[in-house]
């Protein structure tokens, strides 16, 4: 009968409404609770966490004595950026950090370098679970790093005494050898121009020679390396983790993410939840 099926229909279009009104209930329950619970847990997990605090030490890059007085380099032609880039590779090294390693025995180490291409300066900051610590940190990486500056000078000052050796003992050979050619001819009275003005050039370039030596060497003792501690470690009272708002933010749009995806999954694979068949007709 007519009246039979408007009322079946009535009741089917009832029965889907009352579970559109279900399934947008459970939508919104699920796109509201699963953020803030995600949320939550978030800032409780960080909350959990130990502080970490930061240290700064400040160090300065220049030329090298042993660039400057080699000739290899001088301050006017010196490329500032990649000396930088140089120096932030060494100290973000795995050398650097075992040589660190050994000086704080039993510590975390943690540390990293930031550079200032403006400035020239290299930004050491060490991390720890004390302020002290982060300040003792960021030093002795300082300390270590420049230690490896002056020793590495060391040995390229070294190398240049060991280079002018050779050209030492040549000159003295042959100043000997001028000197004896002239004691031969009688003495100084008796010797040509040629052979005095020679063993006078001789003499000026051995002793030119050997100061360069004797100056390679004194500088070998001084050597800064090339940089200096521009300031030592300084750290703020306040950790700078953990941040359990920053994180309770980031698990909130983590979990609104994965709310989205259940609903979504949930009304793709369940067929039965916002429709249902037609109703065939009598």
């Amino acid at each position: 009968m007519p009246s039979d099926e408007v009322l079946l229909r009535a009741e089917a279009s009832a029965l889907d409404g009352h579970k559109l009104v279900g399934v947008l209930s459970l939508n919104w329950l699920w796109l509201v609770t699963i953020p803030l619970l995600a949320g939550a847990l978030g800032f409780y997990l960080s909350a959990r966490q130990p502080d970490v605090f930061e240290s700064t030490a400040t160090v300065v890059v220049q030329p090298t004595a042993a660039q400057v007085r080699l000739g290899q380099e001088s301050r006017s032609t010196l490329d500032p950026d990649r000396e930088l880039e140089t120096q932030e590779a060494l100290l973000n090294s795995d050398v650097m950090e075992s040589l660190v390693q050994a000086q704080l025995p039993g510590e975390e180490v943690e540390f990293r370098a930031e550079l200032d291409f403006g400035t020239e300066l290299i930004y050491i900051i060490y991390s720890a679970d004390s302020l002290a610590k982060a300040d003792e940190g960021a030093n002795m990486v300082a300390e270590v790093y420049l230690q490896q500056r002056r020793e590495r000078e060391r040995r390229e000052l070294d190398s240049a005494v060991e280079a002018l050796q050779d050209p030492i003992t040549s000159l003295e050979e042959r100043l000997n050898e001028v000197t004896d050619r002239i004691v031969a001819a009688g003495g100084p009275e008796a010797a040509s121009a040629a052979l005095l003005s020679e063993r006078d050039a001789l003499t000026g370039e051995l002793a030119s020679a050997r100061s360069s030596v004797e100056l390679l060497r004194l500088e070998s003792a001084v050597t800064t390396g090339g940089a200096e501690l521009w300031a030592p470690a300084v750290g703020t009272e306040d950790p700078v983790a953990p941040n359990p708002a920053r994180s309770a933010v980031i698990w909130f749009v983590l979990g609104s993410l994965l709310a989205i995806g259940v609903v979504w999954l949930r009304e793709q694979f369940d067929d039965g939840l916002l429709s249902r068949p037609p109703l065939d007709e009598e």
